[in-house]
């Protein structure tokens, strides 16, 4: 299959094994209006015991155009332009506005959508020595739907600044388009795993148009979601009008084609493969992360009631089939202590149990998501006073409008429910449908822990909500990163938190009205990176944020070693800091990545008019540098 055949190949990962020491300047808290307008990077960077001065360089800018190419163009299933709707306040598109009779279709405007909401970006070596470089970068474009990719071509200079030959749109339009991609990892065979988040909710396909147009009146995402997609098959919202056209947008839309990993990669022409894993379930992935084997993936579900993952290769490099598991958190108190007296849960541990969902070979799903409805993979019954009747099973799981089902799955759709609907299926079976989204993966081998960031620790996982699930514990809204030791088959057996933000403002009065969290660390820890994966290099973890508590997000160095956190980037107003990475040319360029996407849309948006504002609303693509240098003798 398609891992096995890249393995077949003898494609090597792409970076060399080679220790360096590293330390970057710390980056202080912006105070000033033109810092807050600014992305502000560590001034300097020590590799090896030479000093590199260094600054936050773009590489594209959402809207940049290279050779006629403009980066985050959205496009349709033709590779032609996709119209955005008119814009509300918050820059966010809105396809219905009020009418006399509630919401109404409205036209698209004549105006090309670009995205300005770059995610993870990869750096893919090019194993090709006639193409015109050496390295691929993938750039997720999150949203808005349909959603994109683009490849940059790059090369490094001698002194290590990334200069951009190409730029090209990947098609997915075998897959039926692409859906949010929001984080991703590099693999050691040398592709881009990527994902698609906030999978779209098939039951809302098994209505009629006024309950869909309600459940949209109701304010879920997941509707508003399918009719911003629809454009990638040339419809609009003002094609949708009545149970005739709902008919139509449901015979030609496939919820089940979305919400899986992906894969990218360059095959020895120099070409880009794009590919969906429905193997690995399907739940709002966050990103994929890779363990020690080559066999084994923890998947993060960025939801409100969320799970964690793991899906096992039957074959190492082969995820055309293998065996899926959701996780069960036990949670027990440590003695003598009392978590409710701190937020970090100090005296708290979770041994975790593994429940086993289904096993299955990439075909056998292929053939089986076309068609499927949800409906035909579960019975649902009715809820009376917070019980289910007998053969039912209470379920509370999911992103965006979370709401309590009574679900039964129907004789021979265990197979569909496990891969299809994960999240549904694993809570029915016991697993804990609790996490609160969960972001960030990271797997540090040197010590055999694995992290995972949560932006928030609150829903399902306070212990005020009911009802009482198997976290409870106080909440915390700045979020934390939680540690889980390893064991020998690469299974999390244990988990803790690690870190956690402070959570200042209910302090009387608040201790900073700009920042509800405290500064000096995190606030909804999003995206992470061990740069030890990389060169065997520095022990860090990077740890980017996507926060509202934080005035101005911040990317974070953790050194392992000294138990030290580093702030060595703030990005402008409204914005968040997305796809920390370290990777290496081989010749002595180091690559230090940061993406900020949307500026001045998250909050502070009337200072997108301040005289201050030199950036504009475009997103970035970028890196701190440049770091290393290439000798001649070295080329």
């Amino acid at each position: 299959m398609f891992i096995r055949s890249l393995a077949l190949l003898g494609l090597a990962p792409a970076f060399a094994q080679v220790t360096v020491d590293f330390h970057m300047e710390p980056v202080a808290v912006p105070e000033t209006g033109a810092e807050k307008h600014s992305n502000i990077a560590t001034a300097q960077v020590t590799l090896n015991d030479v000093v590199y001065e260094t600054s936050y360089v773009d590489i594209l800018r959402s809207g940049d155009s290279v050779d006629g190419v403009v980066f985050g163009a959205v496009l349709d299933e033709n590779q032609t332009t996709v119209y955005a709707y008119p814009m509300d306040d918050s820059y966010v598109e809105q396809p219905l506005a009020a009418g006399v009779a509630g919401l109404a279709p409205v036209e698209a405007t004549t105006e090309p959508l670009i995205s300005n909401i770059p995610d993870f970006t990869s750096l893919i070596k090019i194993h090709n020595e006639s193409f015109a470089t050496e390295f691929a970068m993938f750039a997720h474009f999150e949203t808005p739907l349909p959603a994109s990719i683009y490849r940059i071509n790059v090369d490094f200079s001698d002194t290590c600044s990334v200069e951009v030959d190409s730029l090209e749109a990947v098609d997915f339009s075998a897959w039926g388009g692409l859906w949010e991609p929001c984080s991703a990892k590099v693999t050691p065979w040398n592709t881009h795993l990527g994902s698609e988040e906030h999978e779209p909710d098939a039951k809302l396909l098994t209505t009629d148009y006024a309950t869909f147009m309600e459940s949209y009146n109701d304010g879920d995402p997941s509707a508003m979601n399918i009719i911003h997609f629809m454009r990638y098959f040339g419809w609009y919202a003002k094609d949708l009008t009545d149970d005739a056209s709902f008919d139509a947008l449901k015979a030609k839309f496939n919820p089940y084609h979305y919400g899986h990993v992906t894969e990218l990669s360059v095959n020895e022409a120099g070409d880009t493969y794009a590919h969906k894993w429905y193997t690995t379930g399907r739940v709002s992935i966050e990103n994929p992360e890779i363990m020690g084997d080559n066999k084994t993936i923890y998947i993060a579900d960025d939801a409100n009631f969320g799970i964690l993952t793991r899906f096992v290769m039957d074959e190492a490099l082969d995820m055309s089939s293998g065996s899926l598991y959701a996780a069960k958190w036990n949670q027990r108190i440590l003695a003598d202590t009392d978590p409710a007296v701190s937020r970090t849960y100090g005296g708290v541990e979770w041994d975790l149990d593994w429940i086993e969902l289904g096993s299955a070979t990439q075909d056998e799903l292929l053939a089986l998501a076309e068609g499927l409805t949800w409906d035909q993979i579960f019975e649902e019954g009715t809820l009376t006073d917070g019980a289910c009747a007998t053969g039912f099973t209470y379920v509370k799981a999911g992103w965006g409008l979370v709401k309590e089902e009574c679900l039964m799955v129907k004789t021979g759709m265990e197979t569909a429910a496990a891969f299809f609907e994960t999240r549904r299926y694993a809570a029915m079976l016991g697993a804990s449908a609790e996490l609160q989204s969960t972001e960030g993966l990271a797997f540090v081998p040197s010590e055999m822990k694995f992290y995972a960031a949560m932006s928030k620790v609150t829903g399902g996982m306070d212990e005020t909500v009911e009802p009482l699930g198997d976290i409870a514990i106080p909440a915390n809204p700045c979020g934390c990163v939680f540690q889980f030791d390893v064991g020998p088959t690469y299974e999390l057996t244990v988990a803790r938190a690690f870190l956690c933000g402070e959570y200042t403002a209910d302090s009387d009065p608040p201790l900073d009205p700009l920042n509800s969290c405290s500064t000096e660390s995190i606030a909804s820890p999003d995206n992470l990176f061990y740069m030890g994966h990389v060169d065997n290099g520095p022990h860090r973890l990077l740890i980017a944020e996507d926060t509202s508590h934080h005035q101005n997000d911040y990317l974070w160095s953790y050194n392992f070693e000294t138990e030290e956190m580093t702030r060595i980037l703030s990005s402008v107003y409204g914005s968040q800091i997305t796809s920390p990475g370290f990777f290496s040319d081989d010749k002595g360029c180091y690559l230090l990545m940061a993406v900020v996407p949307h500026p001045y849309k998250k909050s502070d948006k009337e200072m997108v008019n301040d005289a201050g504002n030199t950036l504009g609303l475009a997103g970035s693509v970028g890196y701190i540098g440049p770091i290393g240098s290439r000798s001649t003798d070295e080329l």
